[in-house]
């Protein structure tokens, strides 16, 4: 793990970034077992604080897993921290032609050089690193 620390003024995170790879629901059974919580970014400082922090450690592109779930197959739109049970209460940057719907309900988070934002995928789709949190 590589770790970040993020202090939006309210709440005090460290967050973990895994260089093991894993698809998203076995990354969030990862992150329990170490008595983390999948990655959640509650306020737009708190995701504006992360931005760089996965480019950063792992190079010119990189992608996580993060906490958040649709609230129903068909719901592109609708989204929920897993950590909190919390709707996303602001607007996710979403990339190109995202999110699809499609029966994707998990989050993935992005960032490499000028362009960063989420993407729906499949819950068990192809294993990638993924972010946990504590607050602290």
């Amino acid at each position: 793990y590589e770790s970040f620390f993020s202090d939006d003024g309210n709440r005090k995170k460290t967050f973990y970034l895994s260089k093991a790879s894993r698809d998203w629901t076995n990354a969030k059974t990862y992150c329990e077992s170490y008595g983390l919580q999948f990655a959640s970014f509650e306020t737009a400082a708190e995701l504006e604080a992360i931005k760089g922090f996965c480019n950063h450690l792992v190079g010119a592109y990189c992608g996580s897993f993060v906490g958040g779930r649709a609230t129903a197959p068909r719901s592109a739109h609708s989204w929920y921290w897993v950590a909190s049970g919390q709707d996303v209460s602001y607007s996710l940057p979403w990339g190109p032609n995202e999110p699809s719907g499609n029966g994707e309900m998990c989050l993935q988070f992005y960032d490499h050089p000028g362009y960063w934002g989420f993407n729906d995928v499949p819950c068990s789709g192809p294993a990638t690193p993924f972010m946990c949190h504590k607050l602290t």
